[in-house]
């Protein structure tokens, strides 16, 4: 019985260090497209859509 529970916590252990690689590759792909967002419209040209910020400098 020891050992059919050591199986299943090593797997859940694996299991948790994918899910950690997958978050992490999340993050990274967010915060890619968060930058370029961001950056788009920085040329100085007129923009349509207002960026996120604080709202008091929106009023």
């Amino acid at each position: 019985m020891l050992d059919g529970c050591e199986s299943l916590i090593k797997d859940m252990v694996g299991e948790l260090a994918v899910m950690e690689e997958i978050e992490a590759a999340a993050v990274q792909r967010e915060t890619e497209w968060i930058k370029k967002m961001n950056r788009q419209g920085d040329d100085g040209g007129k923009r349509d859509t207002p960026r996120a910020g604080a709202v008091w400098r929106v009023i």
